[in-house]
């Protein structure tokens, strides 16, 4: 995320995902961007290959779990 999502944006990024607090305000527009298909056009990162089913999950359960900052 970091190449696009950094302290300087890169590639057309809205939006900075650097502290726990600029990730938690858009947890869902993440969760839902990492879980599109291969063929979507919103699925993010837009390239190189798709998030592993881990990576993703590990993902969705620390929103689940209230994204807490550890």
């Amino acid at each position: 995320c970091q190449n696009c999502h950094g302290s300087t944006l890169a590639n057309n990024a809205p939006m900075s995902l650097v502290t726990h607090t600029q990730i938690s305000l858009f947890a869902s527009s993440i969760s839902s961007r990492i879980n599109k298909s291969a063929n979507d056009s919103q699925l993010m990162p837009p390239s190189g290959p798709k998030l592993s089913v881990e990576d993703i999950a590990t993902i969705d359960t620390w929103i689940t779990e209230g994204k807490l900052n550890n």
